[in-house]
Formats: structure tokens, C-alpha cells, sequence
């Protein structure tokens, strides 16, 4: 939000973060609710997916949000201010090159502001490309970068660079994304282990010619290549990959 004279101090999640969703679904939408320390009111909002009309219900969630800004009988100067922030994962504004627009309410000629009480914000995550060397962008493009490329195993090395920079925002969506991949590699790797047993148990009650035991170890191998580049993505120590997978370091830095 650009705010070098009247920093926010202090966020209050006013909604829990619901957990168990799968990243990459689509369509997804996130919104998180929040309060600063001053009172303003900010909703947050994570569109995965193509969404009609778009820009109006970002309005109409605006306009719900002024409509709880206001306790009952209070004057209207005490009115939050209320804030709408999107992260698009796409472009909905192709007719400017800016990553980041502001809209506000505004005379249409002489364009001043009626209220600074309601700003909507997007953020259009297609306009980054990933071409552009992170030591040349704005701590807000880092960040952009980021949400767009984390997770894309294509793209590890410029996420490194972006990690490179230093941009505390980055560092710590680092930190909040390998938090829940660590939970989604864990809750994969359980359900690989009772199905591999499952696996096992009848490949040895059927497996009576070697070669379906050969394509049993085959397939078990190849399910445990695949925790093991997951685990590597989220950063997990080469140690823990062969306790888990029983995999040869060799193999493992291979991947």
C-alpha cells in the first residue's frame, strides 16, 4: 500500500486461513480478513481461475465491507476505511502495462477523490514473466514473482534469485509456503506409505513369477522418486529424504 507516512502497524486476522484446500485447484478463490491497529479494515482476496466479472464483485465485496465499517449510531466520521487487495492470477486490465492499479472514487473530469474510505486494488500476476532480473524490480514485483513461480519446479532458480534480494515480503512468504507444503508432502508421503503397503501385500500374495516382483520394486522406486523431488523442493535436508525414502544420496541429488 505505498504507506511511508502512516505505516501499518499491526494486522488482525479477523478470519482463519482455512487449511486443506489443494493449491493449484481450479477455479480457487482465498480471502483472508483482516483489521490494522487504526481500525481499517483490509480483505485480501487469492483468485485462481478464470472469474466473470471480476472487478464488480470486488466492488461488491467493497461495498460490504463499508456497510461494516460503521457501528450503529456512530457519525460518519468515524467510518474504517476499507481496503479490497487482489492478486489475479492472470491479466483483467490488458490495456495498461502496470502490475498494480489503484481504483477510488473520483470526479470524472476534475479527478479528485469524494472518499479515500474505499480503495480497490489488483494485483495482475500475468503481467510478470519471469524474464526480468529480480535485482532490477520493486519489492512489490519480488513479491508478484513470487506467488506466481513458487512451487513451479521450472522455475526454482529464479525463485532463488528473488530469495536472493533480501525482501523481507518474499522471505517471509517463503517461510508461510514452505509451512504448508511441508503439511501437503506430509499428508502425500502417509497416504504413499498405506497405499505402497497395500501395494505389497497384494503384489506378494500374486507375484509369483519374477518378473511382476520386478515390476512391484519398479513401481514402489518410482513413487519414492517422486516424494523425494517434492521433499527436495521444500528444502528438507538430504538426510531426512534417505530416512524416508530409503533412496542413495547419488539418486537423490540426481533429481
Amino acid at each position: 500500500l505505498d504507506r511511508k507516512d502512516d505505516p501499518i502497524i499491526e494486522v488482525r486476522l479477523l478470519n482463519p486461513v482455512q487449511k486443506g484446500f489443494v493449491i493449484g485447484d481450479k477455479p480457487t478463490v482465498m480471502d483472508i480478513k483482516c483489521e490494522t491497529s487504526s481500525g481499517e479494515l483490509i480483505d485480501v482476496e487469492m483468485q485462481n481461475g478464470r472469474l466473470p466479472f471480476y472487478p464488480e464483485r470486488s466492488l461488491f465485496y467493497g461495498g460490504k465491507m463499508v456497510n461494516s465499517a460503521l457501528e450503529e449510531g456512530e457519525d460518519y466520521d468515524k467510518m474504517k476505511k476499507s481496503i479490497v487487495i487482489s492478486f489475479i492470477d492472470g491479466v483483467i486490465f490488458p490495456q495498461v502495462q502496470c502490475l498494480h492499479t489503484e481504483f477510488l472514487m473520483q470526479e470524472k473530469q476534475a479527478h479528485f477523490t469524494l472518499t479515500d474510505k474505499l480503495s480497490i486494488h489488483f494485483l495482475e500476476l500475468g503481467k510478470i514473466d519471469g524474464k526480468k532480473d529480480p535485482a532490477d524490480m520493486t519489492p512489490l514485483e519480488c513479491l508478484c514473482a513470487y506467488i506466481r513461480f513458487a512451487g513451479d519446479g521450472t522455475r526454482e532458480d529464479y525463485v532463488n534469485k528473488l530469495l536472493e534480494t533480501g525482501e523481507e515480503a518474499v522471505n517471509m512468504s517463503e517461510y508461510v509456503f514452505k509451512k504448508l507444503t511441508e503439511d501437503d508432502i506430509a499428508r502425500e508421503m502417509l497416504e504413499r506409505q498405506i497405499k505402497a503397503e497395500h501395494d505389497n501385500a497384494t503384489w506378494l500374495k500374486y507375484a509369483k513369477e519374477d518378473g511382476l516382483t520386478q515390476g512391484r520394486d519398479e513401481g514402489y522406486d518410482a513413487a519414492m522418486i517422486e516424494i523425494a523431488q517434492k521433499m527436495k523442493r521444500a528444502g528438507k535436508p538430504l538426510e531426512e529424504i534417505k530416512a524416508f525414502t530409503g533412496l542413495e544420496a547419488e539418486t537423490i541429488e540426481k533429481l
